[in-house]
């Protein structure tokens, strides 16, 4: 029963030691193993703890050693014989676990790293994007205003042509009021009704066209600038989750 107290201690200590020793690798610290002296003294450490107040180690043994036959000294060297076996194997499979448990760490650790980095370019190549989107839009914009500045210089010259051909007009039939002759007075006024119904198709033809121009480049320029405005809003939509995923 002296010897088995001892042995089962030491099975705990250094059951202990290598759980503690392993978690200190991984985390970075750098533990080592005990060495052989190291775990002698840890040994006799929980064997003294083990032993009543005012008994060392040696008056144990030697009252062992008087109290028992020759055959239980064969005993105590196989029993010694075998706790230094299992302090081995126990070493051996602690430092095994421990190699283990650093190698899985630094896996989930570059694991780690490189989604962060994905992560990072990804982020990065979003926030390109709505710059771009952004630029696009406003180049939309400055289109949008482009054109309306266009149609409105566009539509104050043809006031003042229409405001030229008035006076043209008047002066025209000023000049035939003042014509006695009846032919001068049909040529003025055919020349007249020539130069009104030239006028008027010039008018109408610029107008339509005009007009046409000023839809069709406002409808793509409105498309292109719904386009971009939900490009715009997916880019920040999927920002936001990749900031959220990284959060």
């Amino acid at each position: 029963m002296a010897l088995t107290l001892p042995r089962n201690l030491l099975r705990a200590a250094f059951a202990s030691t290598g759980v503690q020793m392993a978690a200190s690798e991984v985390a970075g610290v750098g533990a080592r193993a005990p060495s052989p002296s190291e775990s002698s003294t840890l040994c006799a450490s929980k064997t003294d703890d083990a032993l009543p107040d005012g008994l060392s180690p040696k008056d144990s043994a030697q009252k062992q050693k008087n109290s028992s036959p020759p055959s239980t000294d064969f005993k105590t060297t196989d029993s010694e014989v075998n706790t230094d076996q299992d302090i081995e194997k126990n070493l051996d499979k602690m430092m095994t676990e421990r190699t283990l448990l650093k190698e899985r760490y630094q896996e989930v650790l570059d694991k780690q790293r490189q989604v962060e980095n994905q992560l990072q370019v990804q982020l990065k190549q979003l926030q390109q994007r709505r710059e771009e989107e952004m630029k696009n839009h406003q180049e939309i914009l400055k289109a949008i205003q482009d054109v309306t500045i266009k149609r409105e210089e566009t539509k104050k010259k043809i006031e003042k042509e229409k405001k030229e051909f008035l006076q043209k007009e008047q002066d025209l039939k000023a000049e035939i009021e003042k014509l006695c002759e009846k032919g001068r007075r049909e040529v003025w006024e055919m020349e007249l009704d020539r130069l009104k119904t030239q006028d008027g198709e010039i008018n109408r033809n610029i107008m339509e066209e005009t007009e046409r121009a000023w839809k069709a480049e406002i409808l793509s320029l409105e498309s292109r600038k719904e386009l971009l405005v939900l490009k715009l809003e997916e880019a920040e939509k999927e920002a936001e989750l990749h900031l959220t995923y990284l959060k």
